[in-house]
């Protein structure tokens, strides 16, 4: 088993889905590596879209910080504003968790 996590995608999807391609008469010959590499491919387009909903959360909280920083506002509108940062926090935990998958 090989542990991976967001830090260790150093390869490109375009690179892996040309490797596949290449290998197509091998993997004729190999159904069983070509249905393992299909399903690498799928997870990677898995892992891909977690990073994409944590990109978009992350500048959510930067939209949020800067708008702190320009404005002036009473104790309420500062908790409200907290409230969505801890709300946005937990939210990427939560998909961070799911990038550490077990790869068998």
């Amino acid at each position: 088993m090989v542990k991976i996590d967001a830090q260790d995608r150093f390869f490109n999807l375009d690179n892996f889905q040309q490797l596949l391609v290449r290998r197509n008469n091998k993997m004729d010959k190999d159904p069983q590596l070509k249905e393992f590499l299909e399903q690498q491919i799928q997870w990677c387009k898995s892992q891909d879209h977690i990073l994409e909903e944590i990109d978009i959360k992350l500048y959510e909280m930067k939209r949020i910080a800067e708008y702190a920083l320009e404005h002036e506002f009473n104790s309420e509108k500062a908790k409200k504003l907290n409230g969505q940062l801890n709300e946005l926090i937990n939210e990427v935990h939560c998909l961070e968790k799911q990038l550490r998958t077990i790869v068998h």
